[in-house]
């Protein structure tokens, strides 16, 4: 599975050269819990079976820079790319990638999951085959702000994100952030309207 590649390329072309390219790293494990809950969302909070046991395989990361940083995240697919802004910058920011799957059906796929810094995307169904490491592959750990990032691929969806340095950002109403006034002239306007509006939203593959 991969991206679009034509949009997180011309993303990071835009970028080059506009924002700081500062080092980046991320220091993240994998941990495994087991969880009881609702077969359907349907039943949620009515305290009714039926009832089934589910599996989460989590990796959780630290994200290391020299600045504060925020950043938007890109989950792909076949069909679509849902993207999501984190908050404001902060140091020693966290995201995740996480698989959920049935506990007796892990060979049967899984529920793939991601956020960056708190900002959460759609889960999507990928292809899972109770291995992990061979499931979902990790990108690697170090790269540098203004350019996407894959993070991690699965058989069914990808999770990249692009970091920006708190000085390439300014913080709005309601802790949403955008690409500073004069850095964003410059830029297509397809690209300056992703970097400086909205909080979310999905574009389709074409």
């Amino acid at each position: 599975m991969s991206f679009q590649p034509a949009l997180l390329d011309e993303l990071s072309s835009a970028l080059t050269g506009l924002v700081p390219e500062l080092e980046v790293e991320m220091r993240g494990e994998w941990t495994t819990t087991n969880r009881r809950t609702y077969e359907s969302t349907a039943q949620s909070g009515s305290g009714l079976g039926p009832s089934v046991d589910v599996v989460d395989i989590r990796w959780s990361a630290t994200i290391a820079c020299s600045s504060p940083v925020t950043g938007i995240a890109f989950l792909s697919t076949a069909r679509e790319t849902y993207w999501a802004k984190a908050g404001r910058p902060v140091e020693h920011p966290l995201l995740e990638v996480s698989l959920h799957a049935r506990a007796n059906q892990v060979d049967e796929g899984a529920t793939f999951s991601t956020t960056l810094m708190g900002s959460r995307l759609p889960g999507v169904p990928v292809a899972f085959s109770g291995n992990v490491e061979a499931s979902c592959r990790l990108g690697p750990s170090r790269f540098t702000t203004g350019r996407a990032h894959v993070v991690a691929t699965a058989d069914g969806g990808a999770f990249a994100a692009i970091l920006l340095p708190a000085t390439a950002i300014k913080m709005g109403r309601n802790h949403l952030w955008h690409l500073r006034d004069e850095l964003a002239a410059s830029l297509p306007d397809h690209v300056r309207t992703l970097l400086t509006r909205g909080r979310s939203g999905a574009i389709r593959a074409g």
